[in-house]
């Protein structure tokens, strides 16, 4: 199972690129392709529940231990959350393979999906803040489009509205990356949370704690912001 964390992202951003290959070089096979990775990925889903016993895998990438490395981490909430990911998203794609002919582009639909699904992967499974916010980032991209796409008036008002929140909701959640990092050295949330049991985080008169209590504010209403967009 570990070796397969890295295939919940891998999958989705091949999706996210061949598709639209793919359909220039054969009519249908947009769809053909967009259900396979689909299943593909509600398959490993599934799979990384069954293997819950062994839970908490941690996949480094290229080896690096946190707080260097990059860290993805599968755990119980995590295995639950992508499994609920990807059940909408095969859904999803089943019922868009005939409602989507009624728009110029199905491989584009089936492309920013799989983007915003990279997205979604990626905000479960990592294990730091940083990442969090760029995988966060790449799903708001893809949504942005994604309510534009019909091409009408009222759509892409509501996908500038949309982005406007996000982009206010960003800058907010970035903010508080930074003013994080800058207490604790580390964005890493295995090591965030050793540090709050360490200084006592219920404590108001802990030094630096304040500040803590501003970042989480800042992240309260960043992605309290993101989660009312979507």
């Amino acid at each position: 199972m570990l070796a397969l964390i890295p295939l919940f992202i891998v999958l989705p951003m091949l999706g996210a690129f061949l598709i639209p290959l793919v359909e220039k070089l054969f009519k249908k096979g947009s769809s053909t392709l967009a259900v396979i990775i689909a299943t593909a990925s509600l398959s490993l889903s599934i799979f990384a529940l069954i293997n819950r016993a062994s839970y908490p895998f941690i996949y480094k990438l290229g080896g690096w231990a946190a707080p260097v490395g990059i860290n993805l981490v599968l755990d119980g909430l995590s295995a639950l959350l992508l499994i609920t990911i990807n059940f909408i998203a095969f859904n999803v794609i089943i019922f868009s393979v005939k409602y989507m002919d009624k728009f110029t582009s199905k491989a584009a639909f089936f492309a920013l999906l799989f983007l915003m699904l990279t997205g979604l992967s990626g905000v479960v499974l990592t294990g730091d803040l940083f990442n969090l916010y760029i995988f966060l980032e790449i799903a708001s991209l893809a949504s942005y489009a994604l309510v534009a796409f019909g091409g009408e008036s009222e759509e892409f008002e509501a996908s500038l509205k949309y982005a406007f929140m996000g982009a206010f909701a960003s800058l907010t959640i970035l903010f508080g990356i930074v003013l994080l990092y800058c207490l604790t050295g580390t964005l890493n949330l295995a090591l965030l949370a050793q540090i709050f049991r360490t200084i006592g985080i219920n404590s108001v008169s802990t030094a630096g704690t304040p500040a803590i209590f501003l970042a989480l504010a800042l992240f309260l209403t960043g992605f309290g912001i993101k989660a009312a967009g979507t």
